[in-house]
């Protein structure tokens, strides 16, 4: 009989250690910052151009020449970096850029440009962990809702007559669907969303499939115990899907019909969780965040049309 509990709890300790130790690498895989980075360094490939990498360097001397930097608090104390540039009409519209994984603000270059020609003032933020933004762990968006409300706030805190528009592509775009799902002040008044996923949850079981060939729901409920504990949030908790079912802001989706990464699939989950105003732009031949350089103006048209329709000039 003691021989029985005693193998019993010898092989329950070794689940629960082998457990954890899955649920840690994962952890460190996906949501920490410094982990994440190292490993995305070490295993792609740079394949990168001369004229992309000049193309960033160039994005770099841009923002610094043209922005100012400006700065606020996380609701858990982080400093977290943004950059604003004024466009030179009197204005009271305003456009927050929500950059993708692992990337920063000089990643929305491109969209800045195209806001300020549409008279925009612009404010590129560097999420938590990212840029020059404090933080040792990646939001995944849900994390991140909280912190553009503090922009928001620094906004209308500028101009209290502020018409804000909220733009993000990848991991930027399940921010802004993940805020939208709470509070707003009425000043918010679209929002785009470019690649975004149905929830953590989901776009983390597709990478494992995919790419891990690992078994999801095991891998997954481990992570979720570490990462409640280190990270501090619930990855099952963070659903696009359940925050667009609150919102009342009018949604522009955008999605490649050739992304893998994001599956495009996620695209007609998340319209349909959507009860308010909405639309989608499907643009065919384009992989993950790849729409604005297939068909540029399809793509920007089809936003100036959408903020139009819905801010008043």
């Amino acid at each position: 009989m003691w021989i029985l509990f005693i193998i019993i709890l010898i092989v329950s300790i070794f689940i629960l250690l082998f457990s954890y130790w899955v649920g840690n690498f994962f952890y460190k895989l996906a949501l920490n910052v410094e982990k994440s980075k190292a490993f995305i360094a070490k295993h792609h490939t740079n394949t990168e151009t001369p004229e992309e990498k000049n193309q960033k360097e160039q994005n770099k001397k841009w923002l610094a020449e043209q922005a100012k930097e400006i700065a606020v608090i996380s609701k858990d104390g982080l400093r977290l970096q943004g950059y604003q540039i004024q466009c030179n009409l009197n204005s009271h519209n305003w456009v927050i850029l929500i950059h993708g994984y692992t990337g920063n603000a000089r990643q929305m270059v491109y969209a800045a440009k195209e806001f300020l020609a549409e008279g925009f003032h612009v404010l590129a933020v560097d999420l938590r962990g990212h840029g020059k933004s404090e933080g040792t762990h990646i939001g995944m968006g849900w994390l991140d809702r909280l912190d553009i409300l503090q922009w928001i706030q620094e906004i209308i805190r500028q101009d209290n007559k502020a018409n804000i528009v909220l733009y993000g592509i990848s991991m930027g775009a399940a921010a802004v669907m993940m805020t939208i799902g709470e509070l707003l002040p009425s000043n918010v008044k679209v929002a785009i969303e470019d690649s975004g996923y149905t929830s953590i949850w989901d776009e983390f079981a597709w990478e494992l499939k995919t790419i891990f060939h690992l078994p999801t729901t095991y891998v997954l409920h481990c992570a979720r115990w570490v990462a409640k504990r280190k990270a501090g949030y619930d990855i099952k908790q963070g659903s696009c899907i359940r925050q667009l079912q609150k919102t009342k802001v009018p949604i522009l989706m955008i999605h490649g019909a050739e992304d893998s990464f994001v599956p495009f699939s996620m695209q007609e989950e998340l319209y349909q969780a959507v009860q308010g105003k909405k639309q989608k732009l499907v643009v065919e031949g384009a992989a993950h965040v790849e729409s604005y350089q297939k068909q540029p103006e399809l793509y920007w048209n089809t936003i100036k049309e959408f903020i139009k329709e819905n801010i008043e000039s």
